[in-house]
């Protein structure tokens, strides 16, 4: 018998069971057992049930124990008997599982293959064979073959009992041809050609049925947001032909007449000015009526309330055709403002919940603002200990509300191992210990230790960015650098640096200041001839230098990010009050932006500008060399990729010992570089792809800058990449970038680095 058939069996007899224990008298339940179950729990079944001992029973207790062990989906019959002793109701549930899966066994199919099929289906054995269970299977496998482009696949299912009590599932297959899309016929157009609503159509044979119906609703949206307001599908057909191998399409539009945008009225406005509403409308009267732009108003103006609290607005819309115009009555129900009553936080295994809360602007008491709400999470994403941040709330009795939000903690405190390699450094190890959340406190500590031929590397670092439970930030970091610049000289340095930092509320919340001191130790050895100049510099020279940083930062992720933006302004002064062997000022503007284009992709865009100047006459001796500007390949003093790490610098004439003149990096006095990328997710937070444009430069002096000269004053370069969230290794990334002005050589160049983040 189809199981189909015997659920249909079992709920007529529950039905006439419960309607004769319904003219039944109260009565008080003495005991509660249960039968006929296999493998389902007894305990289980009475728990559900909420039948318990010494509580009252009627027809309603009944009926709700009969669903809620319905909702199990293990029985295919529940029956619940009673019969009375001394004065109580002793009650038995029946019940009949349905049968296990002994085998699926699936027929017919010749043109997908039996892994495929068994890959699509959850159906598997062992499992209960419920009437849902076997349909989700049936469903499954016709959603696979119209996938693989077999809309006429036809599947049946057929249980076959096993003497053992369980039972064979059959999944018969009629496969039918493979079909292909041979034509789409539109008629009844007149506004727009065959090929521009078969763009808004983009039907496709995989999928057939569901993308034929979203492709008919794309088509009368695009036509109402071209003003037929009117547009109508008047006919449709689909067939196939004699051999079924090919489908044709055929749709019958009716396109009405063309309307604008009439006038705008607003009714039931309190909070806001009618002016102030008509200004977030999103059209004009006389424009050609779009319902997206309808639409679109109606969500702004839902904004501005949201902002306000009044979560509980409704827009009702009345619209009036008058001599081909539409008139746009909106009238709004304001309803009451909502209070945050209570914020909970759930998911922080790890993270200490006050880590969280001190992130968050909107607090128990306040109005829920939308605007808050959203800044709050990006501020907790922003942390970079979450991978996501989903917020729900309840709606309490009085129109407040209670908040939840639940995040999802990343992986944090690991050991990692990774390479890099650069055509400056070559190939260098890395082991690293980060602990971006130290304890569930906030804080962070890393080590981090570069091996190679060329570069060594050690540095410590540690960063409370909520120093007693303030938004003050304090750091420390202690380095040693010992690197090999290609052939020219080896440089070493060894130094100490104190931060301190404070978030600010003016001009807006996003707003920081930072300080820091370093103090460092610098030295040359193994230097080239064409470098003997800094040989002059080799007695250890010491620089005291202390900086300040103006931030904005708006981005809503610090990785990947897909809106906002980072301006920085950072001024260092080296010497003068501060001692040490320099005597100089150095100052950097950084803008960064990121602008989310269509779908997922994102266009980031990058200027830098930095200038370096000593207020005593002679340069060469108050500037340090390795803090001149040194732009080029994937150098931090700016990214022009598809040139050599550190060339794109000026190059003056040095005369060596033995009487050649040779040309040395002197480095800039001024550099700008420009970076601009599309970025588009692969995998999203994961594995994202670019395309890049750069361009940049650097100078002996800011008075030969030009920034706009992209015919010889700047090097250019074009190419792409890929970028890769890797656990225990962070970021690895990849350039190919083509030099366009570089003329020493290959102009395409590989740019490679694991195990950093960039």
């Amino acid at each position: 018998m189809k199981l189909q058939f015997r659920k249909r069996i079992f709920r007529l007899l529950v039905f006439l069971f419960l309607v004769n224990l319904g003219q039944a008298q109260q009565g008080v339940i003495g005991t509660v057992e249960v039968e006929g179950n296999k493998t389902a729990d007894k305990n289980l079944i009475v728990s559900i049930s909420g039948l318990q001992t010494g509580t009252s029973i009627d027809y309603e207790a009944i009926q709700n124990a009969i669903h809620a062990i319905y909702g199990l989906r293990l029985f295919s019959d529940i029956q619940i008997l009673g019969e009375e002793a001394q004065n109580k109701i002793n009650l038995i549930i029946k019940v009949a599982e349905y049968p296990r899966i002994r085998e699926v066994v699936i027929e017919g199919n010749k043109k997908i293959g039996q892994d495929d099929i068994r890959g699509a289906l959850t159906v598997k054995e062992g499992e209960l064979a419920s009437p849902a269970q076997v349909q989700n299977g049936l469903n499954q496998i016709l959603d696979l073959y119209r996938q693989k482009k077999y809309p006429l696949a036809e599947v049946e299912s057929e249980p076959v009992p096993d003497p053992s009590g369980d039972l064979v599932l059959k999944y018969k297959i009629k496969e039918g041809p493979k079909v292909k899309l041979k034509s789409v016929l539109i008629t009844g157009n007149r506004a727009f050609s065959q090929s521009k609503l078969k763009g808004q159509l983009k039907l496709k044979i995989d999928n057939f049925e569901q993308k034929f119906e979203e492709g008919k609703q794309k088509l009368i949206d695009f036509y109402k947001d071209h003003g037929y307001a009117d547009a109508t599908i008047a006919a449709e057909s689909v067939w196939y032909s004699p051999d079924r191998k090919f489908m044709q399409v055929w749709l019958a539009v009716n396109e009405g007449v063309q309307y604008k945008f009439g006038n705008v009225t607003i009714e039931g406005e309190k909070l806001f000015s009618e002016p102030a509403l008509l200004s977030r409308i999103k059209f004009k009267p006389g424009e050609i009526f779009s319902q997206k732009k309808l639409e679109e108003s109606e969500q702004a103006l839902s904004e501005m309330y949201f902002d306000e609290g009044h979560i509980y607005l409704q827009v009702k819309e009345q619209t009036k055709t008058e001599n081909q115009k539409i008139n746009v009555h909106l009238t709004l129900i304001e309803g009451v403002a909502a209070h945050v009553n209570l914020v909970s936080i759930e998911g922080n295994s790890k993270t200490k919940e006050r880590v969280i809360r001190r992130e968050l602007f909107l607090k128990p008491g306040d109005l829920f603002r939308r605007s808050v709400l959203m800044r709050s999470i990006r501020n907790v994403m922003v942390l970079n200990y979450f991978s996501n941040v989903t917020p729900n709330y309840e709606v309490l009795e009085n129109g407040d509300v209670n908040l939840t939000l639940k995040v999802e903690e990343k992986p944090t405190g690991q050991i990692s191992f990774g390479a890099g390699y650069s055509e400056r450094d070559k190939l260098v190890g890395t082991i690293a210990l980060g602990i971006p959340n130290l304890f569930g406190n906030g804080q962070s500590a890393s080590i981090n230790w570069d091996f190679g031929k060329k570069r060594n590397s050690f540095d410590i670092s540690y960063t409370d960015p909520w120093f007693r439970d303030t938004p003050t930030t304090v750091g420390l970091d202690l380095y040693s650098l010992d690197q090999r610049y290609y052939s020219y000289y080896t440089e070493k340095r060894q130094g100490l640096g104190l931060r301190a930092g404070k978030r600010l509320s003016w001009p807006d919340n996003f707003f920081r200041i930072l300080g820091r001191y370093r103090i460092e130790r610098l030295a040359y050895h193994d230097i080239s001839e064409g470098y003997a100049f800094l040989k002059q510099r080799n007695r250890r020279p010491v620089t005291s230098a202390s900086d300040f940083t103006v931030l904005r930062d708006s981005r809503d992720l610090a990785q990947f990010a897909t809106k906002g933006g980072v301006l920085s302004f950072n001024s260092e002064l080296a010497g003068g009050f501060l001692g040490g062997d320099w005597n100089y000022v150095k100052e950097v503007v950084e803008l960064r932006k990121y602008t989310t284009l269509i779908w997922k992709m994102v266009l980031y865009s990058k200027a830098k500008i930095g200038i370096i100047d000593s207020w005593k006459k002679n340069f060469e001796d108050n500037i340090p060399y390795n803090e001149r500007f040194f732009p080029g390949g994937i150098d931090p003093d700016g990214m022009i990729r598809g040139y050599p790490d550190g060339r794109v610098a000026p190059r003056l004439p040095v005369l060596t010992s033995d009487g050649r003149t040779v040309l040395a990096y002197v480095g800039g006095r001024a550099v700008l570089t420009y970076n601009l990328e599309l970025q588009f997710p692969i995998a999203e937070q994961q594995i994202y792809g670019i395309l890049f444009a750069d361009a940049g430069n650097s100078w002996l002096s800011g008075k030969a800058m030009h920034p706009l000269d992209f015919n010889g004053g700047l090097y250019k370069s074009l190419g792409f990449g890929l970028r890769m969230m890797v656990p225990m290794l962070g970021m690895i990334g990849f350039d190919y970038g083509y030099g366009i002005d570089y003329k020493e050589g290959n102009k395409g160049r590989i740019h490679f680095q694991f195990g950093q983040q960039f």
